[in-house]
């Protein structure tokens, strides 16, 4: 029998996108974007960092409040609770990108301009607001 979402990310402090929206003027926070480069070549959140940047340079965050997404919150989810048992507190941001993207808040491409697209895993993962493309 599988462990539920739930189940699996038991006792992950999560944070939902509207509470952090104002992440761009706090420098307190630090947003970990944990894709694939693949995913993150299509869109970020402004001022998120890779994972492996993180990693690369992790002391530097060590005063910063750690917020993690992934593309509805299940990877992060995972990443918080590997984080947790290296003693390095992490927030998920719940829902993640597709959260962000349906509570209107912005993305950008790989070159910083603004954009609509968002990388899903598929067409069943393609529930995204009015105005946006998944791609696949």
């Amino acid at each position: 029998m599988y462990a539920s979402y739930e189940q699996e990310l038991a006792g992950i402090q999560e944070v939902r996108p509207k509470d952090i929206a104002n992440i761009y003027q706090d420098p307190g926070i630090i947003l970990v974007d944990v894709r694939t480069p693949e995913e993150q070549a299509v869109s970020m959140i402004p001022g998120a960092i890779t994972r492996s940047d993180f990693e690369r340079n992790q002391d530097q965050y060590v005063e910063k409040r750690i917020i993690l997404h992934c593309t509805i919150g299940y990877r992060s989810g995972l990443y918080a609770k590997e984080l947790a048992q290296k003693g390095i507190e992490a927030e998920n941001l719940v829902g993640s990108l597709l959260l962000w993207a349906h509570e209107g808040l912005p993305l950008h491409d790989s070159q910083g301009a603004p954009t609509t697209k968002i990388h899903v895993y598929g067409k069943k993962w393609n529930l995204l607001p009015m105005g946006y493309e998944g791609i696949w």
